[in-house]
């Protein structure tokens, strides 16, 4: 079984810009946020060692940072002369989710363009999440689509941790365009409703609901850890 990890990931970032929900867009600096993405990569090459990692950076590295995710990645999109104005928009976005939704649009459209379906599993990990040893990638390979429901947001899924096999690869990304409009479809104060809330719209009998998903981390705003 072949399997790819997509992390969306946004290293730096304009702490004068609020986000919708917070005052705070993080409480880490640009290098803490960027060690945890490094986390991020070595808990996947520790447990799951066959996989491929795609990296989709939205924020502008230094030549060194982009060399350094480059080389511990399979695949590294990351911004240039021609596209730096569009990732500027969504890195910026005050809904993180406008933001997080056009990096897996690019990522999923990149994989597509490679020899598809190269890989059986496709898994989204949030930046900054790590794997832990509560991770089992056979929870991931029978089902269309696998995530663990949210315990705040009724109907919504948690969205640091999810997976789809091959046969869901274009339904899934059919959906994320709906999903990545609704992103910017709200009441104030809020400027976009969030994945959590909208991913797979209309087809929640789709996911295989997992108990646990074998990841943490920090949330950006407050520092909080998330365990799930």
């Amino acid at each position: 079984m072949k399997s790819v990890f997509i992390i969306p990931s946004c290293v730096n970032f304009d702490s004068s810009i609020a986000l919708d929900y917070s005052p705070v867009r993080s409480v880490y600096s640009p290098k803490e946020r960027f060690e945890q993405t490094l986390e991020t990569i070595s808990s996947i090459r520790r447990l799951s060692h066959t996989s491929d990692i795609l990296l989709c950076e939205m924020s502008e590295l230094s030549e060194v940072d982009q060399e350094i995710l480059s080389s511990k990645t399979d695949y590294f999109i990351y911004r240039n002369k021609d596209n730096h104005a569009t990732f500027d928009f969504f890195k910026d976005h005050p809904n993180k989710s406008h933001g997080e939704s056009f990096a897996i649009l690019k990522s999923l459209l990149y994989l597509k363009n490679m020899q598809f379906p190269l890989y059986d599993v496709y898994f989204k990990i949030s930046g900054r999440y790590k794997l832990n040893n509560n991770f089992n990638i056979h929870n991931h390979t029978s089902c269309l689509f696998n995530a663990k429901q949210h315990d705040h947001f009724e109907g919504g899924v948690f969205t640091t941790l999810f997976s789809f096999n091959k046969s869901f690869f274009n339904t899934f990304a059919d959906s994320m365009l709906l999903t990545h409009s609704f992103t910017t479809n709200n009441y104030p104060p809020f400027t976009g409703f969030s994945l959590e809330t909208n991913l797979l719209w209309q087809s929640m009998d789709k996911i295989n609901y997992l108990d646990t998903l074998g990841v943490e981390g920090n949330f950006g705003p407050d520092g909080e850890k998330h365990l799930q």
